[in-house]
């Protein structure tokens, strides 16, 4: 009997801690994000180009699950981002103002530090879905369609149900992007380095 109720507390208690500590978390998240126009190549216009980026959107949702019995936890986030790239070749006063988009698969795996620190590390399967530019007159040879990976380091803050997250993101390919007029060519790369940051809210 003693034994029975032994494992009967047993039970009870790892239940409370499996319960405690490893819950399904599910949420939304919004925020901005900025890219770094690096890899960029004016060879065919002015050695003077540049590119410069404006301020992108990055919306979605996220799932957490804490494992049990433990600091770690892991996370998979379905996210929309917009950025945007504006290439000056420094020749005449035309400039060229590039927007993309991509939907960003997230998977992270991380460690609460403190009761109000994460920090997390993963890769991201991004989908580099479309670029728009702002004349016709110019060719935007794309290598921005397709399936890109990607790698995540971040770190975020939270208080209760809200959270704020901090996000690096650096591409493992080199592809390029080609913007053309009239036989001259700028090159930047397709899928750039990119800060993000978010604000996110726990439905559970």
């Amino acid at each position: 009997m003693k034994k029975i109720a032994f494992l009967l507390v047993l039970s009870i208690f790892f239940g409370g801690v499996l319960c405690a500590q490893s819950p399904v978390k599910v949420g939304l998240k919004i925020g901005a994000n900025y890219t770094n126009p690096s890899g960029v190549d004016f060879s065919d216009w002015s050695s003077d180009g540049t590119v410069r980026t404006g301020v992108g959107l990055t919306a979605g949702a996220f799932v957490k699950v804490n494992l049990p019995l433990t600091w770690l936890f892991v996370e998979a986030e379905a996210l929309y981002s917009t950025y945007k790239q504006r290439v000056d070749p420094k020749e005449g006063n035309t400039v060229y103002k590039v927007k993309s988009e991509k939907v960003e698969f997230p998977v992270h795996v991380g460690i609460r530090l403190l009761k109000l620190i994460e920090v997390y590390a993963g890769p991201s399967f991004n989908y580099l879905s479309s670029s728009h530019t702002n004349h016709n007159d110019v060719n935007l040879m794309d290598a921005r369609h397709g399936v890109k990976v990607a790698g995540d380091v971040g770190a975020r803050v939270v208080i209760q149900k809200f959270s704020i997250d901090a996000r690096y993101q650096f591409p493992f390919s080199g592809d390029k992007s080609f913007l053309e007029n009239m036989g001259n060519t700028v090159q930047f790369k397709a899928n750039p380095s990119m800060l993000t940051v978010s604000l996110g809210y726990s439905f559970l």
